[in-house]
């Protein structure tokens, strides 16, 4: 059996270019084409699932990443037309649904017997819809699917094969009725083998925040995060719950030697859904680290309030060059609200220290959440302009079927849109708050993005003249 597993190219309606795969946050953006996208995430659940099914099937696997490939719909056609699959698995998302769904249909078309399965965020939200709307789609994979590929994979290769005992699948009775067995419970990561990697490539990702060095490849430790931030997609969609998982040190730094060696990567980038909990953990990591003597910079996505100076020093030492800390408001009513719950003052503190050691920060913040005024917008643009990091990231608030947030917009009907392609949190609001509406959000978001470019362009001004930069709120 030959199975494709597939992230399919993406262009909106309006044009603009989308990441899917290995996005937390699916969204689009403008690009001159789709080779010229500035960022592009590892799919680390595509790679993952790639590599089990190769070591524990007969299956002939093949990876096509058209986003990182930069490959239009044509060229993406002619790659799968080439493999000629028996089964194709594509990831999707809310906002390119209709994308994903015009991909399934051509490749019916083109291969009349394959077996089209869609996993994913929108898959595990909505899959009895899916199936129940759209027959070029056999089965819908809810969650983290790596293993229930893998069952169902080898369930259609035994002869009396019936999908109805394989956890986390989504399928169609003998009467066409869509089926949605249960979920499958959080698997343990040390069984997993690592990714896939020759069947990507690797040279094509990109999150060169802060200016880290490339290239540059993406890695994780853990899977999954304890907080219960109600904008947060793969907690509540993907892991179906708060669950943090853990890989072992040793096999991580195996990774990462095997990485550099093989590819020469000069930075390697920890896109964990929150790289730092488990000081001692990580302070064993950086040991493990400095015990292989592996040179290259570090980068890790951490959560500010639970970082502290040890593990700062500990990292710096084997190479941590910068962080991605998500901040979101200034306001701790809306950090309450939305269930973030971040002590503001210990993470103040923490991205002081994280500059002081020389190292580069990256501040991600949510305009329109919960709560959110055109004050709280103000006191979250003063305090990106105080805090002075590198750079930082401004989205909208997106309401994310599945997520709590989802929920909570819908039933006050705050909703402006339930137009699946406009959920892409990059450019237009879907849902306002109790004081704004979603063009007064877009104002908010607009402003923050234009005050920051102001208080960069000022420093450069400042510094190229040797000058203190003043402060422009």
């Amino acid at each position: 059996m030959k199975v494709l597993f597939a992230n399919p190219p993406w262009k909106s309606q309006e044009g603009r270019y989308g990441v899917r795969a290995g996005s937390r946050w699916p969204f689009t953006m403008p690009a001159a084409g789709p080779d010229s996208l500035p960022y592009i995430p590892f799919p680390f659940f595509l790679a993952y699932g790639a590599a089990l099914l190769e070591a524990r099937s007969d299956a002939q696997v093949l990876a096509v990443d058209a986003i990182a490939e930069g490959l239009d719909e044509a060229g993406y056609a002619r790659r799968v037309a080439a493999f000629a699959p028996d089964v194709i698995l594509a990831e999707s998302s809310q906002a390119s649904l209709s994308c994903d769904i015009r991909h399934a249909v051509d490749a019916r078309k083109a291969l009349p017997g394959v077996v089209y399965i869609l996993a994913g965020p929108q898959a595990s939200t909505t899959p009895e819809a899916i199936l129940g709307s759209h027959p070029e789609v056999a089965y819908c994979l809810v969650g983290e699917y790596e293993w229930t590929m893998l069952d169902l994979v080898t369930a259609m290769e035994r002869p009396g094969f019936t999908p109805s005992g394989i956890p986390g699948l989504a399928w169609r009775d003998d009467q066409g009725a869509p089926r949605v067995n249960p979920r499958r419970l959080p698997g343990d990561l040390s069984e997993l083998p690592w990714p896939a990697y020759r069947h990507f490539p690797m040279h094509k990702y990109k999150d060169y925040f802060c200016g880290i060095a490339g290239p540059m490849v993406n890695m994780v430790a853990s899977r999954g995060c304890p907080h219960r931030c109600s904008f947060c997609l793969w907690p509540e969609v993907m892991y179906g719950g708060h669950t943090y998982r853990v890989r072992d040190v040793a096999d991580v730094a195996d990774e990462m030697a095997f990485l550099v060696d093989t590819y020469g990567f000069r930075t390697v980038y920890f896109d964990d859904d929150t790289f730092n909990l488990g000081k001692q953990r990580i302070l064993r990591l950086t040991e493990e680290i400095r015990l292989r003597g592996i040179g290259v910079d570090l980068a890790v996505m951490a959560r500010a309030d639970a970082m502290d100076e040890d593990m700062l020093r500990a990292l710096r030492g084997v190479g941590l060059v910068a962080v991605k800390y998500g901040l979101e408001s200034a306001s701790p009513d809306i950090l309450e609200r939305c269930g973030k719950g971040l002590d503001l003052e210990v993470a103040k503190s923490n991205i002081r220290f994280t500059k002081s050691l020389g190292i580069k920060v990256h501040l991600t913040f949510t305009v329109g959440l919960p709560g959110e005024t055109r004050q709280t917008i103000e006191d979250s643009i003063r305090l990106a302009l105080e805090l002075d990091t590198e750079s930082i990231q401004v989205s909208l608030a997106t309401p994310f079927p599945g997520t709590p947030l989802h929920e909570y917009v819908r039933s006050r009907g705050y909703l402006s849109s339930d137009r699946e392609d406009l959920f892409d949190g990059s450019h237009q609001c879907v849902a306002r708050t109790e004081e704004l509406s979603c063009r007064e959000i877009e104002e908010g978001f607009k402003a923050f993005q234009a005050a920051w470019k102001e208080h960069r362009q000022a420093k450069e001004r400042a510094s190229a003249q040797d000058q203190p930069v003043h402060p422009l709120l």
